[in-house]
């Protein structure tokens, strides 16, 4: 027999032991589909727990009721006041005749007493202050009288007048006076009288002359140049600065550069010049770098011999000054 027929009848063997198998099997499900299959659908009640808890959750929520909240009383601001006792009051006694006082048996008021009232006193006569005619002053050629005051005549001291301190340098005639003073006996002062204006006059041309006289003395020391008035810084440092161009003038014309210089260069030299033009020091305050330029410069200041006087009103005896010098190659 060959395998393939072999094959073929073990192969229908197989299928029919499992037609049988499952023709043997109980049946556990619907054989048939489609709308035939909602005919076999049981159902059952739901259990009365589970119908209670449902009932729970579709049942709507209770509303709580708002409670009314009475609200407090408030205490009253005017406490009400205690109850007290009535007051009684004593009964006031009726007045009785005899007690009052009988306005008519009252004794009438003082009366002023007549007394002469002061007559006026009459009015004083007032008397005309007799007119005091001035004695005016010619106008004329008349010339004025000279006054010469001698030197022991003082003029009438006033009393509220306070005497003047004495003098630090008296004059040359003071021992003279002073014993003219001492020799001549006190006067009284003279009575207290309405001085014209002329007299008025007469006695400041007095006072005047006596000032002018007394205070000759004290300027004949002072004969002399009159002081000059001090510069103020501006000037002062003007002056200053037109005296050091003439001076840097100088030492331009002066000065000459050494042999075989290449380039320029400048030098700041410090110089000191009295009042009179003549130089009192020289130094080099900046150096050019270059010794024979240094020495070139300190010799052009040498070479200018005297400088220029100082302008008036710088009084130093020394000036000093700070002056470049420069050099072109």
């Amino acid at each position: 027999m060959s395998a393939l027929a072999e094959k073929a009848v073990f192969g229908v063997i197989a299928a029919g032991l499992h037609v049988l198998a499952l023709a043997a099997l109980p049946g556990t499900g619907a054989q048939s589909g489609g709308a035939g299959g909602t005919g076999r659908v049981t159902l059952e009640g739901a259990s009365p727990q589970i119908a209670a808890m449902v009932a729970a959750w579709t049942a709507p929520p209770e509303m709580a009721e708002p409670v009314a909240l009475s609200q407090p009383s408030l205490p009253s601001a005017d406490p009400p006041a205690p109850d007290l006792p009535p007051v009684e009051r004593a009964p006031r006694p009726p007045a009785t005749a005899a007690q009052l006082p009988d306005l008519a048996d009252a004794p009438p008021p003082p009366q002023a007493a007549n007394l002469p009232l002061p007559t006026p006193m009459p009015a004083p006569s007032l008397t005309e202050a007799p007119s005091l005619r001035l004695p005016q002053p010619e106008q004329g050629t008349e010339e004025r009288p000279e006054i010469t005051i001698a030197p022991s005549a003082q003029a009438p001291r006033d009393p509220l007048q306070r005497p003047k301190a004495p003098s630090a340098l008296p004059p040359p005639g003071a021992p003279q006076l002073a014993e003219a003073m001492e020799a001549a006996p006190p006067q009284p002062p003279p009575p207290a009288r309405s001085e014209t204006p002329a007299a008025q006059r007469t006695q400041a041309a007095a006072q005047a002359q006596q000032a002018a006289g007394r205070g000759g003395a004290q300027r004949a020391g002072t004969n002399g140049k009159a002081q000059q008035p001090a510069l103020g810084s501006g000037q002062r440092h003007s002056l200053i600065a037109a005296w050091g161009a003439r001076i840097i003038d100088r030492i331009e014309r002066t000065k000459r550069a050494p042999r075989g210089l290449r380039g320029g260069g400048r030098v700041v030299l410090r110089l000191q010049v009295s009042r009179s033009g003549a130089l009192q020091g020289v130094s080099i305050r900046s150096s050019s770098g270059n010794a024979e330029m240094d020495a070139a410069a300190i010799n052009a200041v040498r070479r200018a011999g005297r400088f220029p006087p100082a302008p008036e009103g710088l009084t130093r005896p020394v000036y000093s000054f700070s002056l470049p010098v420069r050099f072109n190659g």
